[in-house]
């Protein structure tokens, strides 16, 4: 092989190297983050939002979701007690809920409680 020849494929390769390179770097940017396998705290604060943008009539802006236990009710889908609190109420108490998840693409959506009432799940 003759260095000319040798050197066009060196080139070639590293060349086919870089696109490889790039097209894994832009999938592992525009590849939105796993969904956790069971709801935690982040995800239904995630899904409150959504649904909060959806249903402006009933949501209260001043809520602060504090913990949640989730457990499985059907394939894929959860049931969550949560406990939060209202920001602005001067007490500090405590009120507690059942929230439906289910999963979308991108994580969680809210099929009832907090802000949503009379989602069929």
């Amino acid at each position: 092989m003759s260095q000319g020849h040798a050197g066009a494929t060196i080139a070639a390769l590293s060349m086919a190297m870089l696109v490889v390179g790039v097209g894994v770097a832009a999938l592992a940017i525009t590849r939105p983050p796993p969904r956790p396998a069971i709801p935690d705290v982040g995800a239904i604060r995630a899904a409150y939002a959504v649904a909060a943008a959806e249903t402006k009539r009933r949501h209260s802006w001043d809520l602060v979701i504090e913990s949640a236990e989730c457990y499985p009710f059907s394939v894929g889908n959860f049931m969550c007690q949560v406990s939060y609190i209202h920001r602005d109420a001067p007490n500090g108490r405590v009120y507690f809920d059942v929230v439906a998840l289910t999963p979308n693409r991108s994580g969680w959506t809210l099929l009832s409680g907090l802000c949503r009432s009379g989602t069929r799940i």
